[in-house]
């Protein structure tokens, strides 16, 4: 059996809520203590409360006040649930605010009146700019709009956390052995590339020579300091070192996977640090000697399909040189004709190729590595620092990550606890071969 005090409570509960909302719609207030209401009151309710030992009489009215409906303070349509942007609007000036903000459209509107148009249900419409002006008045802000870009990314990055957390929640771990060690087959692929490199370089040189000596005559004249190179000469370097380096780049496996533009991409943009390299090389009297080794290669090719005394000649005086305590190509001779007065701008270069030389040999003066030169090359071929547009780039990045992988494995074989300085030197002789061909530019152009 209900208890009437319980329920009489429960009533007046009820009654005092009503008259709250009534407060709040700025209504005449009720007295929620004056139970009583006005006697002329034709329609009200009496709830009796009996069974107890004493008896309550409650009188409410018939009707309670409702809700007023939320209406847009733009054109006075009923509003949404919530707050638009900052302004309580309906849905369709919402939809207009936005469109005005992501379209960039609200800076052209103009109004044909005095810019106090009234703006309503029906003539909304008539005028973007007032309507736009109503919708600030509104309280809507641009700021809380955002573009459909930047939907887009906020969108793609809570699919990627979404995903994430699947592989994460899926994730298998799979034991397998991590291989520190330079392999045989890493080994192999370096030595081919060399040996690759350095027969494809003789029958350039061979089917030159057999046409034009002239610049092994320069050649030769600088090594023994006999003479200065002319513009031309330094120009017919550039070239036959960029067709070599173009050559052993498409013909690696890595490059025909790419698409063509991104190989010609990378060929025209870093044969020019290639020839930074191997001029670098060239200033040591080591490395000019295997130099010679190679001319001589040439030459002897050259003479098996052409019977020329000039040639003859040629192995002769270069002979006479290799046996010879000469010192190989200088820098000094090399650039001869770059102008005092850009004395600067010579210690730069020459600072650059030392770096270079440095990082390419382990005893100073001595012949470079070959393994780690090749392995250079190959970083070279496919450097890219994000500024060329490749079409594949994230496939090119991954290339060159493995081979630096491969170097820093060779370089943990040879060098051990020395390899991560010597990985430091070779990370940035990258840069270093970038900034002394233009060096090298810059010289060559104020020569004679």
């Amino acid at each position: 059996m209900n208890d009437p005090d319980q329920e009489f409570d429960q009533t007046l509960e009820s009654f005092i809520t009503d008259q709250f909302i009534r407060d709040i719609l700025s209504e005449e207030p009720l007295d929620p203590f004056n139970l009583e209401v006005p006697e002329d009151s034709t329609a009200n309710t009496t709830i009796s409360t009996e069974g107890s030992s004493h008896s309550k009489t409650l009188k409410l009215p018939s009707s309670l006040p409702t809700h007023s409906p939320r209406l847009c303070h733009v054109c006075n349509l009923p509003a949404g649930k919530h707050n638009y942007y900052g302004g309580q609007v309906c849905e369709s000036c919402r939809a207009f605010f936005r469109r005005s903000i992501q379209n960039q459209t609200h800076p052209i509107y103009q109004c044909k009146a005095l810019k106090n148009c009234i703006i309503d249900s029906k003539s909304r419409k008539s005028c973007t700019w007032c309507r736009f002006k109503k919708c600030l008045f509104a309280g809507m802000n641009p700021k809380w709009i955002i573009t459909d870009q930047e939907r887009k990314t906020k969108l793609e990055a809570k699919r990627g956390k979404i995903m994430k957390a699947t592989m994460k929640r899926d994730f298998v771990p799979i034991q397998r052995t991590v291989e520190l060690k330079f392999t045989i087959e890493e080994q192999l692929k370096v030595q081919r590339l060399s040996d690759h490199a350095r027969k494809f370089k003789v029958s350039v040189l061979a089917k030159h020579l057999a046409s034009d000596l002239t610049p092994l005559q320069t050649l030769w004249k600088l090594a023994l300091n006999l003479g200065t190179p002319t513009v031309e000469f330094i120009h017919f370097l550039e070239e036959k070192e960029k067709s070599i380096f173009k050559t052993i780049a498409l013909g690696l496996e890595e490059m025909t996977d790419l698409d063509l533009q991104d190989r010609e991409t990378l060929v025209q943009k870093n044969s020019t640090a290639f020839f930074a390299l191997i001029m670098s090389i060239y200033f040591n009297p080591g490395d000019f000697g295997r130099h010679l080794e190679e001319i001589l290669m040439a030459l002897d090719i050259a003479l098996q399909s052409n019977d020329n005394p000039a040639l003859t000649t040629a192995m002769e005086t270069l002979e006479v040189i290799k046996m010879s305590n000469f010192q190989g190509l200088s820098f000094d001779t090399f650039y001869s004709n770059c102008p005092n007065k850009n004395v600067n701008l010579s210690k730069a270069q020459k600072n650059l190729m030392g770096k270079i030389q440095s990082a390419l040999r382990e005893i100073p003066n001595q012949p470079i590595d070959t393994i780690i030169t090749c392995i250079v090359i190959l970083n070279l071929i496919f450097a890219s620092d994000g500024s060329s547009n490749l079409k594949d780039s994230k496939k090119v990045e991954r290339i060159q990550n493995n081979q630096v992988f491969m170097l820093h494995r060779y370089l943990r074989s040879k060098f051990g606890d020395k390899a991560r300085a010597k990985m430091g030197k070779l990370v940035m002789l990258m840069s270093y071969t970038q900034e002394a061909y233009s060096l090298h530019r810059q010289m060559v152009s104020l020569s004679l």
